[in-house]
């Protein structure tokens, strides 16, 4: 706007206090949506034991993450892009480094992520064909020993892999 507040010798008013500000990351976000902390932690129980949430509470929290328009494809071509900065950005409010993993053109994976002291594969799927064939390489060809896939879909386990909703990335840590 034109201001150059480092050739100003002093301030005319009081005192200036400088504020660090970040964005709000997911569970600050479902807070200003009125979501009570006891659901959050309901719905953190489902994601530790591996378990489905029940439909009803698993639509309500894609509405709160305002997630329906980008599941619906209303943000066209850019959903998957807009998933996988939402992930980056939940996964770095998370204190965790970012890492991706590309392999001669056959293999993607969105993120590795430490747990357990063990490399896991992350990968954000924005539609609805939640197959990931670069988990199944990577885990049956490169000795990764689990992945992750975040989705609309609801939590579900098969063999190596474990699949989550989307609004349960900040669970992760």
């Amino acid at each position: 706007m034109g201001i150059k507040t480092k050739e100003i010798p002093s301030y005319p008013v009081g005192y200036v206090e400088h504020l660090d500000m970040y964005s709000m990351d997911f569970e600050e976000f479902l807070w200003a949506r009125d979501v009570p902390a006891q659901s959050i932690i309901h719905i953190k129980e489902f994601f530790e034991r591996k378990e489905k949430v029940p439909q009803a509470m698993h639509e309500r929290m894609l509405e709160d993450g305002s997630q329906a328009d980008v599941i619906d494809g209303k943000l066209g071509i850019y959903k998957g892009a807009l998933y996988e900065n939402i992930i980056a950005d939940i996964f770095s409010k998370l204190g965790k480094k970012l890492f991706y993993f590309e392999y001669r053109n056959q293999i993607e994976i969105d993120f590795f992520i430490r747990q357990d002291s063990q490399a896991v594969a992350v990968e954000v799927k924005s539609a609805g064909n939640t197959k990931s064939k670069s988990i199944t390489n990577i885990i049956l060809n490169h000795g990764v020993k689990q992945g992750i896939k975040l989705s609309s879909n609801n939590v579900s386990v098969s063999e190596n892999v474990v699949t989550y909703p989307l609004y349960m990335a900040m669970f992760l840590k």
